[in-house]
Formats: C-alpha cells, sequence, structure tokens
C-alpha cells in the first residue's frame, strides 16, 4: 500500500510571512519537519505542495536542494493543489502535514498510520492539544469529494469530511445522519466503538 505524505506549504502566510524558511539554529523551520518525515516507517513518499509561485522562492529552492518531490498548484484552493500532487504522484492514502508544524511526532504518524490501514474509514485523525494533527486520507474518496467542497473546506482539506464525518447532533440533518447510523447497527449500540460507528456513518 502507498501511501505518501503531503506537505502544504508555501511563503505567503499572512500572520508571519515567510514562516517556514524562518531559521533556528541555521536550519529553516521546515527543515526541522522534514527531518521528522524521513524517519516514518509507514510512509513511501514525502511530496511538496506549494504554490506554483514559490517554485523558484527561497522555499521551492530549498526543496530541492533536499531532493524533496514538488508539486505545484493555487495558493488560495489547497484542495486542489492536493489534487494536483496526488495527481503527479499516485498513491492510495496520504498524510496530510502542515508545514508549520516542525516537530510532528514520526512515531504518532506511524502509529496513526498503522490505525488508518486496520480501519475502513475515510479520514483518521488524532486530537492534539498543541495543533499539529496529522491527518491519514483516503484518496480516491478525497478526489471524489473535491468538487463539492465549498470554499472553507477547499481551503482547510479536511474540514469536509470532519463535517460529514461528525457523530454529535446539532442540527436535524446531524439527527438524521446519526439515525441511520444506529438503525443499520444489528446488535447492542454499547457493543460499537467509535471506529465501527464510522464505518457505518460512510454508509449513511
Amino acid at each position: 500500500m502507498k501511501i505518501n505524505a503531503i506537505i502544504q506549504a508555501r511563503m505567503g502566510s499572512t500572520r508571519l510571512p515567510g514562516k517556514v524558511m524562518k531559521k533556528i539554529r541555521d536550519k529553516p523551520l521546515i527543515g526541522y519537519l522534514l527531518d521528522r518525515l524521513k524517519v516514518c516507517t509507514e510512509i513511501t513518499l514525502i511530496v511538496a505542495a506549494i504554490p506554483e509561485r514559490d517554485l523558484e522562492s527561497p522555499l521551492g529552492r530549498y526543496l530541492k536542494a533536499q531532493r524533496i518531490d514538488i508539486s505545484t498548484g493555487p495558493e488560495d484552493d489547497v484542495a486542489k493543489r492536493f489534487s494536483i500532487a496526488l495527481k503527479d504522484f499516485p498513491c492510495e492514502h496520504f498524510v496530510r502535514v502542515c508545514a508549520d508544524s516542525p516537530l510532528m511526532d514520526p512515531r504518532e504518524i506511524d502509529k496513526l498510520v498503522r490505525v488508518h490501514k486496520k480501519s475502513n474509514v475515510t479520514l483518521t485523525s488524532r486530537f492534539s492539544v498543541s495543533g499539529d494533527r496529522p491527518e491519514v486520507v483516503h484518496t480516491k474518496t478525497f478526489l471524489e469529494a473535491v468538487p463539492f467542497m465549498d470554499t472553507e473546506e477547499r481551503e482547510h482539506v479536511t474540514l469536509y469530511f470532519h463535517r460529514k464525518m461528525s457523530l454529535v447532533v446539532d442540527t436535524r440533518r446531524d439527527f438524521q445522519r446519526v439515525k441511520k447510523v444506529i438503525e443499520r447497527m444489528d446488535r447492542p449500540h454499547t457493543d460499537y466503538g467509535l471506529e465501527e460507528c464510522l464505518s457505518l456513518l460512510q454508509l449513511a
């Protein structure tokens, strides 16, 4: 099974421009993330999905020097950028990684990928108080969903799936979704763990 890590990175951050190339001990921020991804045992390939205009920027030049595979696309449509990266570097599943999380734990990424491989869900994620949350996504399902994403979902890439996979009832639509999940259960509901509920949710 081929699982790529796709890093979304750009120079044009509004709050801290060029942050991914800001140096700590003579190494740019993204360099620390790359070092950590390289020791992951469950990742097949590391791909940087960057805006077209950043290809010849300090970011693009650094990625080339580090021999990282690069895919370019629109700056303001991250979902489109990911779609292009998945076409350029095909894989069955991918790990979404943000370049502004330089200290992401490679052991946690590997653990998450292993959980994802055993499950039957579109997206496997973990809660992180530090905000450095990696996510493993099924490629085919992601590409099928892109045309249906709104502007906010295209920017945050996996927001579409978080909304669809929510088991929280807040609206009438949420109620109908959870109702279908419960109606699909063929044994006591207390026997169903989170992964099984999410599997049923995808059928709902």
